[in-house]
C-alpha cells in the first residue's frame, strides 16, 4: 500500500507574490508531502505574473508542487510545466477544449495532468484521457464510494475539511491525498501522527523525538533461511532518502540512509522471556513484523550528523537569518559580558 499525502493548497489569485512565496515555504518546513498552486485567471497578464511566482517558488522549496491554472490551448499547460511544476491541473468546467486536456495527457503522461471535477459531474461516466481526478465538493459516504470505485482513476480531494473529516477521505482505497488549507501554520507532521495511528500509512519517518519526511523508500527484500531446528537467519540490505535539516542552518537535505539486517533468531535461546522480547521486539511468537525490524536498523544507520554543505555558515542567533544566503548585517561579536562596558565605550568612540 502507498502513502497518502497531505497537499496544502494556495490560491494564488489576489494574493500578492510573496505572500504566496513564503506560505509556500512555510507549508514545506511544516512537513507537507506536495503543494496545489493555483490561480485560474483568464487574464493573460494575471496568468503571466503566476507563472512568475511559480519559477520563484521552485528556487525556494524542494518538495514536488501541483499547478492549476486556466488553460484554452496546449501552450498553456506547458507553460506551466516550465515552471518546474511536477503535475498540472485543467479545472474541466472552464475549459474551452478538452482536446487540449487529451493532447497534453498524450505529450507529457497520462499521470502527469490531473482534471479538476466537482462531484456534482458525472464524473464515473466520463472517459478521461488522465489516471488521476482531482475531485472537490465531496459530501463523504458510500454512495461516494461506490462512484469513485467505478470511475476506475485515482482521486485527490481537494476540501476545506469543515464538514468532512481528514480520515475518513484517507480511508478511501482510490484516494491518493487530500488538497486543503486547513492546515495553515499548523504542525502537519503533529497531524500526520494522528493519520498513522487511525491505520493510514503516511510518508513520515518518526524516530521518538523527531519527524522527517521520506523522500524515497524501496520495497525490502527479506531473505530468511533455516539454519537448523527453531533457529532462523534473517538478512536485508535497502536505503531510506530522508529530509532531515541541516545541523546548522535547518535548511532540509535529502539525505540517503543504507541499512544492512543481518540477525540470528534462536527460539532456543535461554533468554528470559523479558530479554528476549526487548532484544527482538520485532518477533511475537512465530510472527516477524518487518516493518519495526527495519525501523531499528534504519535508527541506529542515521548520521549522527546533517549538514547541507561542509562549509555551511548556519543561522544568525540574533536574527536567525540564513547566513548561505548573505549577510543580515547583525552585529554577532560575542564577548565576555565583564568587557560589555568597554565594549560600549568604543561604539561611543566611533559615533563622535
Amino acid at each position: 500500500m502507498s502513502y497518502k499525502k497531505l497537499i496544502p493548497f494556495i490560491n494564488g489569485e489576489n494574493e500578492l507574490a510573496a505572500n504566496v512565496v513564503t506560505m509556500a515555504e512555510d507549508y514545506c518546513f511544516a512537513g507537507a508531502d506536495e503543494l496545489f498552486l493555483y490561480n485560474y485567471s483568464k487574464i493573460t497578464e494575471e496568468r503571466e505574473e503566476f507563472l512568475a511566482t511559480l519559477k520563484e517558488i521552485d528556487k525556494k522549496i524542494d518538495i514536488p508542487f501541483i499547478v492549476g491554472m486556466y488553460a484554452a490551448r496546449f501552450e498553456d499547460v506547458k507553460k506551466a510545466f516550465y515552471t518546474g511544476a511536477d503535475r498540472v491541473v485543467v479545472k474541466y468546467e472552464i475549459c474551452p477544449d478538452e482536446g487540449v486536456i487529451k493532447e497534453a495527457a498524450a505529450r507529457f503522461g497520462e499521470d502527469k495532468i490531473l482534471v479538476e471535477v466537482d462531484e456534482g459531474l458525472p464524473f464515473e461516466k466520463i472517459a478521461f484521457p488522465v489516471s488521476t481526478l482531482l475531485l472537490k465538493h465531496v459530501n463523504t459516504g458510500e454512495p461516494l464510494n461506490r462512484r469513485i470505485k467505478a470511475s476506475g482513476k485515482n482521486f485527490l480531494i481537494r476540501d476545506s475539511l469543515l464538514r468532512n473529516d481528514l480520515e475518513d477521505l484517507l480511508k478511501i482505497d482510490e484516494v491518493q491525498g487530500v488538497a486543503t488549507n486547513y492546515f495553515e501554520r499548523r504542525d502537519l507532521f503533529k497531524v500526520k501522527r494522528n493519520m498513522e495511528a487511525a491505520g493510514i500509512e503516511m510518508n513520515t519517518f518518526n524516530t521518538g523525538s523527531s519527524d522527517y519526511d521520506i523522500i524515497d523508500k524501496p520495497a525490502v527484500d527479506v531473505i530468511i533461511k533455516k539454519l537448523g531446528k527453531n533457529k532462523l537467519s534473517i538478512k536485508a540490505d535497502s536505503y531510506v532518502t530522508l529530509s532531515i535539516p541541516c545541523d546548522r542552518c535547518l535548511e532540509p537535505v535529502d539525505t540517503r540512509v543504507d541499512y544492512t539486517v543481518d540477525e540470528i533468531v534462536d527460539f532456543n535461546d535461554n533468554a528470559s522471556e523479558e530479554e528476549a522480547k526487548e532484544e527482538k521486539d520485532y518477533i511475537d511468537g512465530y510472527d516477524l513484523d518487518v516493518d519495526k525490524l527495519v525501523f531499528g536498523e534504519i535508527l541506529i544507520s542515521m548520521p549522527g550528523k546533517t549538514l547541507c554543505k561542509e562549509d555551511c555558515k548556519g543561522i544568525c542567533l540574533i536574527c536567525g537569518a540564513n547566513l548561505n544566503k548573505g549577510e543580515c548585517g547583525c552585529d554577532r561579536d560575542i564577548l565576555d559580558p565583564r568587557m560589555s562596558v568597554f565594549k560600549d565605550i568604543l561604539k561611543n568612540f566611533k559615533e563622535v
